[in-house]
C-alpha cells in the first residue's frame, strides 16, 4: 500500500466524498465550502509536486523514487545475480519497444 502524506490522504478522501453528491443538489454555501477545500486541496498538491522536482538523487545509492519505481546504481548492478540481470533486460527490453530510451545507457552512448 501507498503511503503518502496527510495532504494527498485528505485530499483523496474530499473527493471520494465530493463524488457521491451531485453538485445541482447542494447549496450555494454548500459550493462555496467545496470550492474552499478543492482550492486548498490543488494548493497542497501543487506543492507536493514542486517538492518532488526539487528532490535531488545521489546517483551512486539505489533507491526508491519518490515518483515510483527504483533506481539501481550501477555498483548495485554489478552485484545483482542472473535471474534478476534477465528481469532487469526485460524492463529495459519492452522501454525500448515502446520507444523509450535508457537516460543511463543515452548519456552513456554520448560520453563515449
Amino acid at each position: 500500500m501507498e503511503d503518502h502524506d496527510f495532504r494527498v490522504i485528505e485530499a483523496r478522501a474530499a473527493l471520494a466524498e465530493a463524488r457521491k453528491r451531485d453538485p445541482g443538489e447542494l447549496t450555494i454555501q454548500e459550493l462555496k465550502e467545496e470550492l474552499t477545500r478543492f482550492r486548498k486541496y490543488v494548493r497542497w498538491l501543487i506543492d507536493l509536486a514542486d517538492d518532488a522536482a526539487d528532490t535531488e538523487y545521489d546517483e551512486e545509492v539505489s533507491q526508491v523514487m519518490i515518483y515510483g519505481g527504483i533506481y539501481i546504481s550501477p555498483a548495485d548492478t554489478l552485484k545483482l545475480c542472473e535471474g534478476c540481470i534477465k528481469v532487469l533486460n526485460l524492463v529495459l527490453d519492452s522501454g525500448h519497444q515502446q520507444g523509450m530510451s535508457c537516460p543511463a545507457s543515452a548519456s552513456a552512448d554520448s560520453a563515449a
